[in-house]
């Protein structure tokens, strides 16, 4: 759960995330992912079969969050 989006509670989730405090989100088997971010309505499901892809999952976070802006 993002509750300071200066600190980080998981090694693997980057300080700076674009997702919303109250935001939560669960990494699985294989390079799966989802996160929901309540105050912005949004949920994201990203599936892949590869076990290393912490970049990508960061990369479609960013990518996500700026298409909503732009």
């Amino acid at each position: 759960i993002v509750t300071d989006k200066k600190q980080s509670t998981d090694d693997k989730e980057p300080k700076d995330t674009p997702e919303s405090i109250g935001s939560y989100s669960w990494g699985g088997a294989a390079g799966t992912v989802f996160w929901i971010d309540p105050e912005k309505e949004l949920i994201g499901l990203l599936m892949t079969q590869i076990s290393d892809v912490s970049s990508s999952h960061d990369q479609f976070k960013v990518l996500t969050y700026q298409a909503l802006s732009e």
